[in-house]
């Protein structure tokens, strides 16, 4: 059944201009929606499988019907809200290694977030951030490492991830930055700067601590 061939697994939505980014969990699908390089979100959506060769996701105001799926060996081809459109699939256990330093790295997808996390807080590194960072077209610079550092000197104090507030009154001015400077060297916002700083998400999402 198509409901079991897409448990577990994520795919991406090849388009220049969308995010659309989609992980199948039985009947509920994570999805992250939006525009390169403007608003994201990360909505969790209802999946109806309308025969074997079409579904419908839907949820918060969206509505994403396939038809004419067609699995291939790494791409879902079908026809999107009338349109045709590929399907990269990113993996189906959700994880993948990166190399750093010349050592092997698991990373995971969280749900609901955007991009891979560090398996294990303890693997990260400075050359892993600038892995991490390179996923997301970051060149690190000086003003990224000072944010990245403040993240990571909060976290070991209070081992809590930073809050809005935190980045207003702290980061800001440790820094020397205004927030408008922040989401210039940091698009994504404050979860991307906790995964490329390789600290622990808020309550609700898991890491492997050792």
């Amino acid at each position: 059944m198509l409901i079991e061939i897409l448990k577990g697994m994520s795919v991406s939505l090849n388009d220049g201009d969308v995010v659309e980014d989609l992980m199948f969990d039985g009947e509920i699908v994570f999805a992250t929606i939006g525009e390169k390089n403007g608003a994201v979100c990360a909505p969790t959506l209802e999946l109806e499988i309308n025969s074997e060769s079409s579904l419908t996701v839907k949820g918060h105001g969206f509505e994403i019907n396939w038809e004419c799926i067609e699995i291939n060996n790494n791409q879902i081809s079908t026809i999107r809200n009338g349109k045709h459109s590929i399907y990269q699939i990113i993996d189906i256990n959700n994880k993948k290694t990166i190399i750093a330093n010349e050592v092997s790295i698991e990373i995971e997808r969280v749900r609901g977030l955007e991009g891979y996390y560090l398996c294990r807080l303890i693997d990260w590194s400075k050359e892993v951030a600038r892995v991490l960072a390179a996923q997301d077209d970051l060149n690190l610079g000086e003003m990224h490492w000072c944010i990245i550092n403040e993240y990571r000197k909060y976290y070991d104090e209070v081992q809590c991830f930073p809050s809005n507030r935190v980045l207003n009154k702290r980061i800001v001015c440790k820094c020397q930055i205004t927030i408008e400077d922040f989401m210039t060297l940091f698009p994504k916002g404050r979860h991307q700067v906790g995964r490329i700083s390789g600290i622990a998400l808020p309550t609700g999402y898991g890491y492997t601590l050792e």
